[in-house]
């Protein structure tokens, strides 16, 4: 009996057999500009980097990633792991295929189904996609003081650049010290 010709193309070799290629998480632009991913945090969207990675082609819902396994990966509390798993499935990111069980013959971790690539001949979900933000509330920061949005830098238009700086003009426009309580050090000699 002969041999078939081996086959040719792309990712075969000339004796017919695959050529490994290295695997690659792709992170499409049309998904670094959805509203679901800018609202993840950095923690968050190192997770879903991690799941991902764990995605052979054929194993969707059967991603076996629990929260201690994840927290090394990526050296957080599991705590802090989590939290990010929760945040994930409520935006849409994940899915949990199977919960972890412990049980004294067995130790399964949590299985997951990543809704950007499709299950068996299911089609992808994209669950994400269908997140909305909550409505914009005006956010303050610890010290209760409002955030100021990144490039912001323009002062208060109604506040004199004087009196945000803590210093009162007495007469000529200098500043007076003895007003304001304040000392000017003026090439290291006391004003």
């Amino acid at each position: 009996m002969a041999r078939p010709p081996p086959k040719s193309g792309r990712g075969v070799d000339k004796t017919g057999r695959s050529i490994k290629k290295d695997r690659y998480v792709g992170l499409p632009h049309w998904l670094l500009h959805s509203a679901a991913w800018v609202a993840l945090s950095p923690v968050e969207r190192s997770l879903f980097i991690e799941v991902a990675q764990r995605y052979h082609g054929a194993n969707n819902g059967e991603i076996g990633l629990g929260v201690r396994e994840a927290g090394h990966a990526l050296r957080v509390k599991p705590q802090t792991a989590g939290a990010a798993f929760d945040r994930l499935v409520e935006i849409g990111f994940l899915r949990l295929a199977r919960d972890s069980a412990f049980s004294v013959k067995t130790r399964e971790a949590r299985e997951w189904t990543v809704t950007m690539f499709g299950v068996g001949d299911d089609r992808a979900t994209l669950d994400f996609l269908r997140w909305t933000p909550p409505p914009e509330t005006k956010t303050q920061c610890r010290l209760g003081t409002p955030s100021v949005p990144f490039g912001d830098t323009r002062r208060n238009k109604t506040t004199p650049h004087s009196a945000v700086s803590g210093h009162r003009e007495g007469q000529n426009g200098r500043s007076d010290s003895a007003v304001s309580g304040h000392t000017s050090i003026s090439h290291g000699k006391r004003s």
